[in-house]
């Protein structure tokens, strides 16, 4: 495999079905909310909401192309969105630590090398592991 190709996988989306019922529920949240607010008219979101349903119900296979759009829309989103997220919670979680760890010259995984070590082995206590600890883990 060329390095520049990349493994297609096979997404398989929700059914037409459920997408127009999330869709609808969806539509009734914002009908709601300008209801509630008042700061739009809430009847369009509810003829929206009775027409997916509707479609749901009778003609499922009409929502089939939105139903793909919207899939291809959210994986999209994610290869966006999972870098940035994963990469700020590195930034937040793991550098300062690794920083406060450093500063206070903690070696928590215990990696200098000792010359004079005769081995790294690190004793333990057996009572953590004893046999009978093992009973009744679920």
């Amino acid at each position: 495999m060329n390095t520049r190709e990349s493994v297609q996988v096979n997404f398989e989306g929700p059914s037409d079905r459920k997408f127009g019922y999330s869709f609808a529920v969806i539509f009734l949240c914002v009908a709601a909310y300008g209801y509630l607010k008042g700061t739009f008219d809430w009847r369009a979101p509810v003829g929206l909401a009775i027409l997916f349903a509707l479609l749901s119900r009778v003609f499922p296979g009409v929502l089939h192309s939105l139903n793909v759009v919207w899939f291809k829309f959210g994986l999209l989103l994610s290869k966006l969105a999972n870098p940035i997220v994963m990469g700020v919670m590195y930034c937040v979680a793991f550098v300062p630590v690794a920083v406060l760890l450093r500063v206070f010259g903690k070696d928590v995984l215990h990696r200098k090398i000792d010359k004079n070590a005769g081995s790294y082995w690190v004793n333990r206590d057996q009572s953590p592991s004893a046999p009978h600890s093992f009973r009744n883990q679920f």
